[in-house]
């Protein structure tokens, strides 16, 4: 499994719309409950950091962005006690060491 943040501002709501379809046509799997931050998975090699950057660069070239592979050993996070099970329930599925 591969893992990658991205962050990029100013996204409208169509953009995040668009970046969504990016993801589902690639069957990967995304995380966005933090504004301008995206979790990403994919268990696809042939996915790069280059190519989920250079799409949000042609979605609109004056965004900020930046799209990292990572690699996860453990992760924390907090949130409203009533929907922590819910906010975090796609990371603990998909953002724990493989």
């Amino acid at each position: 499994m591969k893992r990658f943040i991205a962050a990029v501002t100013g996204l409208t709501k169509d953009d995040e719309k668009s970046f969504i379809e990016f993801f589902k046509e690639r069957g990967m799997g995304w995380w966005h409950r933090i504004d301008n931050v995206w979790l990403i998975a994919t268990s696809k090699d042939d996915i790069g950091a280059a190519e989920i950057r250079d799409f949000l660069h042609n979605i609109k070239d004056s965004r900020v962005s930046i799209v990292s592979e990572v690699d996860v050993s453990t992760w924390a996070g907090f949130g409203p006690k009533s929907t922590v099970d819910e906010t975090f329930s796609w990371v603990e599925r998909n953002w724990k060491e493989s």
